[in-house]
């Protein structure tokens, strides 16, 4: 679904998106396969209105992170490893040096034909590297922990944390910020 085109222009608006995915996607049968999902949940909950609790099937960023914690996380690494689409945002990568954007610029203003070949890709390496990294979950012994643990806990916990926020005591965190860094003096 195209929101916005290449120039910022409303293609459909989010609310229209919604009222045509709702239906579909908050079919209980439903579950999603992502990177990254507690992200993309948080935005299809409060702006596509999908009931997503509890409908998390996989999450390929978190399974990598399960079976190897020092591995890069991107989703490019990821297709390099596991498929044959090598690095496919080689040409988004370099519009956006050329043009000078900024990590936190989003995709805004992206040419649609250098854009949108490259989140197919995205979605194609998510629908490659699911079985791949399910099989090595069951490999290494992770599969269950992933499955009725951990997977969980990243989706639906993570998100409600985010949404709700925790409550700190700041005060206590400042000291124990001040004494950390007084016994690391001590020590050097």
């Amino acid at each position: 679904i195209m929101f916005l085109d290449q120039k910022s222009e409303v293609q459909i608006p989010v609310e229209d998106a919604a009222l045509i995915l709702e239906p579909l996607m908050n079919d209980p049968g439903i579950e999603f396969i992502g990177h990254n999902l507690s992200a993309d949940f948080m935005w299809m909950k409060n702006h596509l209105n999908i009931d997503v609790y509890n409908r998390a099937r996989f999450d390929t960023m978190h399974a990598r992170f399960l079976l190897d914690e020092y591995s890069d996380l991107k989703l490019e690494r990821l297709a390099v490893e596991f498929t044959d689409l090598g690095r496919y945002d080689v040409e988004l990568f370099m519009w956006q040096k050329r043009n000078k954007r900024k990590k936190d610029e989003g995709y805004r203003g992206i040419p649609d034909d250098i854009l949108i070949p490259d989140a197919c890709k995205d979605v194609d390496t998510v629908m490659r590297c699911y079985p791949i990294l399910m099989q090595k979950l069951l490999q290494q012994g992770l599969y269950d922990y992933y499955f009725n643990v951990s997977l969980r806990f990243v989706t639906d916990g993570f998100m409600t944390m985010c949404e709700t926020g925790l409550p700190i005591d700041r005060p206590y965190l400042d000291d124990l910020r001040q004494i950390f860094t007084e016994n690391y003096q001590i020590l050097q």
